[in-house]
């Protein structure tokens, strides 16, 4: 009998992403719609060694990504020491994680990775737990890792941990692109703060579609391809609005219903090249 249970880790893109202050705590305050996708990476867990009477935990993670540290600077690694130490939980647990989410991307692959080992070894070891108590060790994880939690869009301010009630979108067709290059998250947020203290900024009015995000000022500053696809997707017929999601380098693009999706997929490559990884897919329904 086979102890491995598969779990879907499913993508976002930032239908909006403001920054409207400095924290004390050096992070920026946020206000952000985030979406998940049907984009989802899948971790096999197996965690019928651990048990209480254990005192270490060890966690052997396997990865189809042969770059990805396998170690606790991995955030699987890290949610399931986080989830052993909270609970009282030892033994070995063996993970797999099958990437599909592209990495520094901005459609939050390692924090979706991380909500989702936590969400696992609650099923797996204490089903009773409220899934609510796994917010504090998800938000002390990473800014937006609580989020994913909720499997379903989210108005988020904070760094991204604090959940607000509101009007969800409804599902719609996503293309997704990225091109080769990765943007550093880190260095998105220090470029947009030396931009604002310099008073470079420019003015950000969301569009048709009230999609907006903070982060483009800098990064396609930097990186001159992404607002030149950013205005060919917008010209396109079918398409509702287009944005970078998070801090980059993915672009998307939502679709109206009768978009033929596959053409405007094979245009953009005809136009910008093959290299550039692309996805069809949609957005997660919005309500739980």
């Amino acid at each position: 009998m086979s102890h491995l249970h598969d779990f879907p880790a499913p993508a976002k893109i930032n239908l909006s992403l403001r920054i409207t202050k400095r924290r004390p705590d050096g992070f920026h305050e946020l206000e952000t719609l985030m979406c998940p996708l049907t984009l989802a990476d899948r971790l096999e867990v197996d965690a019928s060694a651990m048990h209480r009477e254990a005192r270490d935990l060890k966690v052997e993670l396997t990865c189809s990504e042969p770059d990805l540290p396998l170690g606790r600077e991995n955030l699987v690694v890290a949610a399931a020491h986080a989830f052993a130490g909270a609970h009282g939980f030892g033994g070995h647990l063996r993970v797999h994680l099958e990437k599909q989410i592209p990495h520094g991307a901005g459609l939050g692959g390692g924090s979706s990775d991380a909500a989702t080992m936590l969400l696992a070894l609650r099923k797996l070891l204490m089903p009773e737990l409220a899934v609510e108590s796994l917010h504090s060790l998800a938000a002390a994880l990473g800014s937006d890792v609580a989020v994913f939690l909720l499997g379903r869009a989210a108005h988020c301010r904070g760094r991204g941990e604090i959940f607000v009630e509101g009007p969800l979108p409804a599902p719609s067709s996503v293309l997704l692109l990225k091109p080769e290059f990765a943007v550093s998250t880190p260095w998105a947020y220090k470029a947009y703060a030396a931009m604002r203290e310099a008073g470079t900024l420019p003015d950000q009015v969301p569009d048709a579609a009230g999609l907006i995000n903070d982060l483009e000022a800098p990064v396609f500053q930097k990186y001159l391809v992404l607002p030149v696809a950013k205005q060919w997707l917008s010209a396109q017929h079918g398409v509702r609005g287009a944005l970078m999601s998070g801090s980059g380098s993915t672009m998307f693009a939502l679709l109206d219903e009768e978009t033929d999706t596959h053409d405007l997929r094979e245009r953009f490559h005809a136009e910008f090249g093959q290299a550039w990884w692309s996805w069809l897919g949609s957005t997660a329904p919005a309500a739980s």
